[in-house]
């Protein structure tokens, strides 16, 4: 009802009385959009929330199977910088390095520390959108609903 008051007393201010129906109709309509759209938004944060601890826990337990399983293939590779080539890796490939890749430094401190140190004290990453994430030199996206590890920053 609170709406309803607003939007009246803006269709009389502006000579809209005969289109304050339509013009509440529509602004009613706005409001619920705006609203979904907020929704939508914190869902895929709370699912990217939820996959980052199996991820995580993966991570620690050394379990390459579990990784594969919530990557994406083609995993992308490339170095830190732009003009760095970019390497797709398939799942042969994948399982074959993943123990490398996960020994390098993060790059997120002074002090030198594995990927796989980085991933397991970060319990609770920073909300980045609905569709994609990044943690350290990891790239997570959201496909089919779903959150996978697609691509990571490389040393050169």
């Amino acid at each position: 009802m609170r709406y309803r008051r607003v939007v009246d007393t803006l269709g009389a201010r502006f000579g809209m009385e005969r289109w304050s129906r339509r013009f509440r109709s529509i602004c009613l309509l706005a409001v619920t959009l705006a609203t979904a759209c907020r929704n939508e938004v914190a869902a895929s944060a709370e699912q990217f929330q939820s996959f980052w601890p199996r991820f995580r826990e993966a991570i620690v337990r050394e379990d390459k199977t579990a990784l594969a399983a919530m990557t994406r293939f083609p995993f992308e590779t490339r170095g830190a910088l732009d003009e760095s080539p970019t390497s797709h890796w398939d799942r042969t490939r994948f399982l074959a390095e993943i123990e490398a890749l996960l020994r390098q430094d993060a790059g997120m401190s002074a002090k030198p520390e594995t990927l796989r140190a980085f991933v397991g004290r970060t319990v609770s990453p920073a909300d980045d959108d609905d569709a994609s994430a990044r943690v350290g030199g990891l790239v997570f996206q959201r496909l089919d609903e779903e959150w996978r590890w697609t691509g990571a920053y490389v040393d050169d």
